[in-house]
């Protein structure tokens, strides 16, 4: 391929020299070239020997708008030289890719590189912002397929870490250590300050008092302590004495085993382990929620179950983390998938020994509606998977021990009420009511309230539940029943029986009379036996200025359902002198009011010729 210089003479012509080239490229453009120039530009950057990295570097330095320079390629390729490299931009020669034949020199500038931190420092764990949580995949909290509880409070990230003693008030159960600071303020009658800062080997010392051996007491022991050390100086019973932790030692603690983000981590020493746990972005999918264990020195110290955490069942004893503690996150044990009829439906990690009983506390016990009569089983046995039910007897959760991979499934009560009758329709009180021994319909439609006028009395009808499950529907004279209610008629109800009672309005048809045309309030009315026409027009508001009384017309529906039109003169029944008989509505009625204005042709007039505005 030939070879070019790219950007140095853009500004020559065929009759430049190259001393003659000017200094400044800012002002340049290439489409102001012509084929010759560009091919003798080419000539002369061979003649010279320059490569494109030095004649761009040199071109970079005079000036030349990197658009130009996209524009001299776009040219030099349409004339057969190098092809261009299409939307490729333009950058400094210190950080163009070499030639494969350029020497490589150490370079100036150090370059960055990206290592991999396990230590996190106590900027990089946000106080005043819990860490971001790794995403992962949760099953749907739904009787299919329940999540495992106890780990969507990892996956949150809504939580904090506790930040420094000046931020945060330590709790009494925080165990002091080397490198904590406490301020004792004496005031009222005397005043005094103090500051007390608990060295390396444990002590304390207090200005005059002497020294307190302080490390491994809890903040609350340590307040007793102080208080008493102070009495022996101060008279407290005149004073008072305010003691405060204002600084919490950093610790390192390493965070392994089956959790998101191992590594080591630096924060205060007033976080807990489950804030630990927290900042490490929560056991892994691997990981258990509940064998949790905080090493120290090789040994287990401390076990942290995130079931008795969020149960409120921790251990009293109180507990701190301490430099250099291992927390590891063991992998999970045995997880058993609870439904049905409990008040948390979930799958739930179990620890050796743990049996339904437990699974049923950790999911809060029973729901109201749990059938009692058995508990289901699947598990594996004998290399397939088996069904087992589990007896209650007198409201007992058996002991037995539970495999990992276990379904076990709590049936619910039946949804129907048993002693319950119902009454729909027509009554004035619908609803559910209490089966009694030997109650009759009659007794029911007294229980709700009575019937509505409205009530279709000569057929209502008797819902009853057959032994097969399927309803039959019995029709039921209520004029006899209410008549005599020793009418073999008033039948004596079943439990879910249901009666029904209909109303006369569903069996009227909607007979509403609509008017239209040239009055105020055009609409629909209801129809009311022995409405007349004028009865119907005042409803309306009455009659428009332009109604055209002469004739209106009247659509009424006939026996066959098809319709006629009656033409009507509206003066006869608005003026009483004329003494016309009223006219009578019927359902289904439309009323049409013409307008003067509708009837009216209207006429142009042209006007041409010598006027202003023809």
């Amino acid at each position: 391929m030939r070879k070019y210089l790219l950007l140095l003479l853009l500004t020559a012509t065929t009759s430049l020299a190259w001393a003659q080239m000017p200094t400044d490229l800012s002002k340049i453009k290439v489409s102001e070239l012509s084929d010759d120039q560009i091919r003798d530009i080419l000539k002369q950057g061979e003649a010279k020997g320059l490569s494109i990295t030095d004649g761009e570097s040199l071109a970079l330095s005079m000036g030349l708008p990197a658009t130009e320079a996209a524009a001299f390629k776009a040219r030099v390729a349409g004339l057969g030289g190098a092809e261009p490299q299409a939307a490729a931009p333009i950058v400094p020669p210190v950080l163009a890719a070499p030639p494969a034949n350029a020497v490589l020199k150490p370079s100036s500038v150090t370059p960055k590189i990206d290592v991999p931190e396990t230590v996190v420092a106590p900027t990089a764990i946000p106080i005043a912002e819990a860490p971001t949580a790794i995403p992962t995949e949760v099953a749907k909290m739904d009787n299919s397929k329940p999540g495992l509880f106890g780990r969507s409070i990892y996956q949150s990230g809504n939580l904090q870490l506790m930040g420094q003693a000046t931020e945060t008030k330590a709790p009494d159960s925080y165990v002091l250590g080397p490198g904590d600071e406490l301020a004792v303020s004496v005031f009222g009658v005397s005043y005094a300050n103090e500051l007390i800062k608990i060295d390396s080997k444990g002590a304390a010392r207090i200005n005059g008092m002497g020294t307190l051996y302080l490390t491994g007491l809890t903040f609350e022991a340590a307040r007793k302590l102080i208080r008493a050390k102070f009495s022996q100086y101060y008279d407290l019973k005149n004073n008072q004495l305010e003691i405060t932790l204002i600084f919490s030692r950093v610790i390192r603690v390493n965070i392994v085993g089956e959790i998101n983000k191992p590594g080591t981590y630096e924060f205060s020493a007033l976080n807990s382990v489950f804030n630990a746990v927290l900042a490490a972005g929560g056991p892994s999918d691997a990981g258990s929620v509940r064998q949790i264990e905080v090493q120290r020195g090789g040994q287990v110290v401390y076990r942290f179950d995130t079931y008795h955490f969020l149960a409120g069942k921790l251990s009293t004893k109180p507990f701190s983390l301490e430099d250099q503690d291992y927390i590891v996150v063991k992998v999970i044990g045995n997880v058993i998938e609870l439904e049905g009829a409990v008040r948390r439906p979930a799958s739930y990690e179990l620890l050796p020994g743990e049996s339904l009983g437990a699974l049923v506390d950790w999911a809060g016990g029973l729901s109201s509606n749990a059938f009692q009569g058995s508990i289901q089983r699947i598990t594996f046995a004998n290399g397939a998977r088996e069904v087992k039910e589990f007896e209650l007897k007198e409201g007992k959760i058996p002991t037995d021990t539970l495999r990992d991979g276990d379904q076990i499934l709590v049936r619910g009560l039946p949804s129907d009420v048993r002693n319950a009758l119902e009454v729909a329709g027509d009554v004035n009180q619908p609803g559910t009511y209490t089966f009694l021994p030997n109650i009759t319909v009659y007794d029911l439609i007294q229980k709700a309230g009575g019937l509505k006028p409205t009530a279709f009395l000569q057929k209502a009808f008797l819902s009853r539940k057959k032994k097969d499950e399927t309803r039959e529907l019995i029709a039921l004279d209520l004029v006899e029943i209410l008549r005599d209610s020793t009418n073999i008629s008033n039948l004596v109800l079943q439990p879910y029986d249901k009666l029904i009672v209909s109303s006369k309005l569903d069996l009227i048809d909607n007979s509403d009379i609509q008017v239209s045309g040239a009055v105020r309030k055009p609409g629909s009315v209801p129809y009311a036996s022995g409405m007349t026409l004028t009865d119907l027009l005042l409803q309306m508001g009455g009659l428009q200025p332009t109604a055209y009384l002469q004739k209106a017309f009247l659509s009424r529906k006939k026996q066959d359902e098809s319709r006629e039109l009656i033409p009507i003169d509206l003066r006869l029944y608005l003026s009483d002198s004329l003494g016309a008989a009223p006219f009578i509505m019927e359902p289904f009625d439309k009323l049409i009011v013409t307008s003067k204005v509708d009837l009216i042709d209207n006429y142009d007039i042209e006007v041409v010729g010598a006027v202003r505005r023809p």
